[in-house]
């Protein structure tokens, strides 16, 4: 789901909500630049399973990322989810890395938006 043609945004925490929504209204797609710090506690937090290599590569609804706002200076993701899911946006996370990447269905609000993936970073 990345593309490396796509400016991602860098996570800066609650002021980050703002650029993420206002990038997946102009292109339907967001991508979020975490510190590598992250990567530990991410995979701990969002896995079911552990083991021996630490790579995450998940997929899922807007509710993937309550389980990520677990994680100590990511809080202000769970924010997203009422707004992303009542736009039926998908989440796609993967560490290292790490990134989350947030894409909105072809056609919301009405509007047509091409099929290409667009990327949003906070």
């Amino acid at each position: 789901m990345t593309n490396p043609s796509v400016l991602r945004l860098l996570w800066h925490g609650r002021r980050s909500i703002r650029e993420v929504l206002d990038r997946l209204a102009e292109s339907g797609r967001a991508e979020i630049q975490l510190a590598p710090d992250y990567h530990h506690a991410l995979y701990r937090t969002i896995t079911e399973r552990p083991a021996r290599v630490e790579q995450l590569d998940m997929e899922g609804s807007p509710e993937l990322l309550d389980r990520i706002a677990q994680v100590r200076g990511l809080e202000p993701l769970s924010e997203l989810v009422a707004p992303l899911t009542a736009q039926g946006a998908r989440v796609h996370v993967m560490s290292p890395g790490p990134i989350i990447t947030i894409v909105l269905p072809p056609k919301v609000s009405g509007k047509h938006r091409d099929t290409q993936e667009h990327t949003i970073h906070p």
